[in-house]
């Protein structure tokens, strides 16, 4: 649906007032980016990388509460680096075409009578 006139300039208006007000804010959504992401995806590599170096340092003098330190940081690490989501990735998109949730089979199929050779 198309926007009227009207809606087209109050639009703008409100686009200008937002740049005016909060110009980080208006780049990052102009840019898709959050500022900080950069910094949090080197915090991240360098929290994993330590915890690994940690893990091995650990395992070498044979100190497993060093070991499992080095463990947790390496976990907490990756799982604290930002990652980008894919377009499709959602619950229940990406799949094929007349495919429904996992272990559905298709109308008129009872559960387990999928395609053959599933």
């Amino acid at each position: 649906m198309a926007l009227s006139e009207y809606e087209r300039r109050r639009l703008q208006a409100l686009e200008a007032d937002l740049a005016a007000q909060d110009p980080a804010l208006a780049r990052e959504l102009a840019t898709g980016t959050p500022s900080g992401l950069w910094l949090r995806k080197w915090v991240g590599a360098f929290v994993a990388l330590g915890g690994i170096g940690l893990l091995i340092l650990g395992i070498a003098v044979h100190v497993p509460v060093l070991g499992i330190l080095g463990f947790v940081l390496m976990i907490c690490g990756a799982c604290g680096y930002p990652r980008r989501r894919l377009a499709g990735s959602g619950p229940g998109q990406g799949q094929e075409p007349g495919q429904g949730a996992p272990g559905e089979g298709a109308p008129g199929q009872g559960p387990g009578q999928g395609a053959p050779g599933r």
